[in-house]
């Protein structure tokens, strides 16, 4: 991975990561109201998702954060679940093959385990 890839991964991580912070900060002082709640409600699952993708682009590991997980939403809305749209659609192909071998790696490992 070349170094200008994780240079711009950081910046690009801080950045997300100040701004989400900032609005987590506005909505617990309960500051905005109205409209400016939903926009930045909107914002902040936005920012989640990118910073979501961002991690699965670098090869972590990543746990699918509050904002997104489909158990907060009511039932109607968990047949149509945009993480796993939005995730399939935005990961490179070299992504997709690394975690798809990672995971057969896994399943293969633990499918002869007694636990």
């Amino acid at each position: 991975m070349s170094q200008a890839k994780i240079v711009n991964y950081k910046h690009q991580k801080k950045f997300k990561s100040d701004h989400y912070s900032k609005l987590v900060l506005l909505q617990k002082f309960k500051v905005l109201k109205g409209m400016n709640y939903i926009v930045a409600a909107l914002t902040k699952i936005k920012l989640q998702k990118e910073m979501f993708v961002l991690e699965l682009e670098m090869g972590h590991e990543v746990f699918i954060p509050k904002e997104l997980q489909i158990d907060n939403y009511p039932i109607s809305y968990q047949f149509y679940d945009s993480i796993i749209n939005h995730t399939q659609s935005t990961a490179s192909v070299e992504t997709k093959e690394y975690f798809k071998f990672k995971n057969n790696f896994r399943f293969n490992f633990y499918k002869n385990e007694n636990f």
